[in-house]
């Protein structure tokens, strides 16, 4: 890891994390968690990749529908999704990928 980017993942887990937990074991508890949520996300939606990881979402490609590419962003205190027929599907998909 770059040093730049240590010190800067550094300040965030001294300034937010309250645990007893040390900084190298909780990172490396998160990545395990991520890649967990991944499998579990490749497992329970196949057909649902990411196309784009936004500042404030995730562009969504789902193979059942043809050229449709969804947004599910952060608004405000909301999270808003821009497909009209099964929004709490790809909310749900968003919500729980590492990356959003």
């Amino acid at each position: 890891m770059e040093e730049k980017l240590y010190a800067k993942i550094r300040k965030k887990f001294d300034r937010y994390y309250d645990g007893d937990e040390k900084f190298t074991p909780y990172v490396s508890g998160l990545i395990e968690a991520s890649l967990d949520r991944l499998a579990y996300l490749n497992y329970n939606f196949p057909t649902i990749t990411v196309v784009k990881v936004l500042d404030n979402g995730l562009l969504i490609e789902d193979s059942r529908r043809k050229n449709d590419i969804i947004k599910v962003t952060i608004q405000g205190k909301k999270i808003v999704c821009s497909d009209d027929k099964d929004p709490q599907r790809y909310i749900t998909y968003a919500t729980l990928h590492p990356e959003f």
